[in-house]
């Protein structure tokens, strides 16, 4: 008869319960919970922006297609299923400390992309708090998207 730890019940759980998210979340939402995950970061990080749910969508899917390697895709489908791990201060201090800093790595890069392919650097102040996706701002993908260039010099 097989014993029972506290650390096979642990780890037992978790993964029914990572596997239930990823699976209801999908069925639920059909958002790809990678997807739920860049745009969880986005609303987090920049409450104040306003921008279009078809704009949110088409972002975190370039963002996944030209920035995240195929291997690594699955991590970020595991994170986005389980609700609120890349917004809980909580949690995040209590993963190991290679894992936090990558998920906070992938938090700074997707924050930064999304500026740079948004024209939030285009918009003058009086414009509002509304972006729009321009463009993935990645000069292999699109090489004229620079919204920081200036040429008028």
């Amino acid at each position: 008869m097989m014993r029972l730890s506290r650390r096979t019940l642990l780890v037992g759980g978790g993964a029914v319960v990572a596997v239930t998210g990823l699976v209801g979340g999908v069925l639920a939402k059909n958002i790809d919970p990678a997807e739920a995950l860049i745009r969880a970061v986005l609303r987090d990080r920049f409450p104040e922006i306003q921008v279009t749910e078809e704009d949110l969508s088409r972002f975190a899917s370039d963002y996944l297609t030209h920035k995240v390697a195929p291997e690594e895709v699955w991590l970020l489908r595991l994170a986005g299923s389980m609700p609120g791990v890349s917004l809980s201060h909580q949690l995040r201090d209590r993963l190991p400390g290679g894992v936090r800093d990558k998920l906070a790595a992938f938090e700074n890069s997707v924050m930064n992309m999304f500026l740079l392919s948004t024209d939030f650097f285009l918009r003058g102040p009086e414009s509002g708090p509304v972006v729009s996706y321009v463009a993935y701002a990645d000069p292999l993908v699109n090489p004229c998207m620079n919204p920081l260039a200036r040429f008028d010099a």
